[in-house]
């Protein structure tokens, strides 16, 4: 008799009520019976958009993407929902054609999600272009717009702009410890470092007091904060304080990084093993190799869980390092095989050209003959960056008496 009397009631107050139950379970933040519901719906509706999208977003809460993924399907009206889980699963190269394949004027949602995926893809004056688009559009920005905009200049290259963006756009580095953070990058990578260094210490102050009031454990919030300890200690070793940088890098490295700091972590492993130079060879090794896809000597891909985090500019320096490691531990098939990949990869840097150029150098026969060809056919191909190679070259020369 139950059953009978729900399959009396009529579809559209079924639909009310389920509706008004999916509303409930969405600001109660009850996931799982979100789900539900809006399944029972595209029962008695299938394709109905509302539901399609609150199960979409329960899914992704869920992190089950994949199915979240295949749930968009091919519904036009999904396409913002297909680029975000495409962007999750770190398939960036499809979310980017997804987000380029829309019609018409696209939603600031949708500006901002294909900002982020060119960040992710190390195309950073395009994701600078798309910034600027979605400021047209907003007649205000949020102050998570204005330090990813920051952070896209900064990993542009064009750090000295910042100052005049920030005047602009009205960011204030007090409101936000992301974009005192990311301010302080900026002034890092012009130079100045004793700015650079007041700014960390107020993204540190800010982070801590916001974090604390979300009654985040003090673990956790260390944990959180982990970039900003990083960037300090990067300062402090830019400023001489060498001792300082080392025991703060090896703190970071004692922590129980959860997946999402990892990238710090990382970073810290290469400041760490490049403060160290030539000493400490066998352990800096050993902390690269945990670092990459597998434990070949001339792997050039990181672990998948980096590969999606890393920005290009630190997968270059952390793969620099590593082969002028293997430089320094004598292991010279591995060191060349390597240099030979990073040269491909890397075309315009000079890294790799000097590295087997030293290599050439140790070589019996023929040593510095071999190393100058090395450097003058990366100085005919780069001539506007090349200033390294040539006064390597001339260092060359004079230690061969053709002064």
């Amino acid at each position: 008799q139950k059953a009978l009397r729900v399959m009396e009631v009529p579809i559209e107050q079924q639909l009310e009520e389920l509706f008004t139950k999916l509303k409930g379970q969405i600001d109660a933040s009850k996931l799982k019976g979100a789900l539900k519901t809006s399944e029972q719906i595209l029962e008695i509706v299938p394709g109905d958009i509302d539901a399609l999208k609150c199960k979409i977003v329960s899914l992704i809460q869920l992190e089950r993407c994949s199915e979240a993924l295949a749930t968009c399907g091919a519904t036009t009206e999904l396409q913002f929902e297909k680029a975000y889980c495409l962007y999750r699963l770190s398939k960036f190269d499809e979310a980017l054609e997804v987000c380029k394949s829309v019609q018409g004027e696209k939603s600031s949602p949708l500006l901002q999600l294909e900002a982020q995926v060119l960040h992710r893809l190390d195309r950073a004056q395009e994701c600078i272009a798309v910034y600027g688009e979605l400021l047209q559009k907003q007649k205000t920005q949020s102050s998570n717009v204005g330090t990813n905009i920051v952070a896209a200049y900064v990993e542009g290259g064009r750090s000295a702009e910042v100052p005049a963006l920030m005047q602009e756009l009205k960011l204030r580095t007090k409101d936000s410890f992301e974009l005192a953070y990311n301010n302080a990058r900026a002034l890092s990578a012009v130079g100045d470092f004793e700015a650079a260094e007041e700014q960390l210490l107020l993204a540190q102050r800010l982070g801590k007091e916001v974090l604390l009031e979300e009654d985040m454990p003090e673990a956790e919030v260390e944990e959180e904060l982990m970039p900003i300890t990083v960037q300090l200690a990067y300062i402090a070793a830019q400023q001489g304080r060498t001792a300082e940088a080392l025991e703060a890098y090896t703190s970071v490295l004692k922590l129980k990084a959860q997946p999402e700091s990892l990238s710090a972590v990382a970073v810290a492993t290469n400041n760490l093993v490049a403060l160290r130079g030539a000493r400490d060879l066998f352990d800096s090794l050993k902390r690269f190799d945990r670092l990459m896809a597998n434990p070949s000597a001339t792997c050039s891909t990181f672990q998948a869980y980096l590969e999606s985090k890393l920005s290009g500019s630190h997968k270059q320096s952390m793969l620099f390092n590593r082969c002028l490691l293997l430089l320094h531990s004598n292991k010279a098939a591995a060191c060349k095989e390597l240099s030979q990949v990073l040269a491909e990869r890397f075309t315009s840097s000079d890294m790799p050209f000097l590295i087997q150029a030293a290599l050439a150098l140790r070589e019996k026969k023929g040593a510095q003959t071999k190393a100058d060809d090395v450097l003058s056919a990366f100085a005919a191909a780069h001539p506007d960056v090349a200033s390294r190679v040539q006064l390597m070259r001339a260092q060359i020369s004079a230690a061969a008496g053709n002064w």
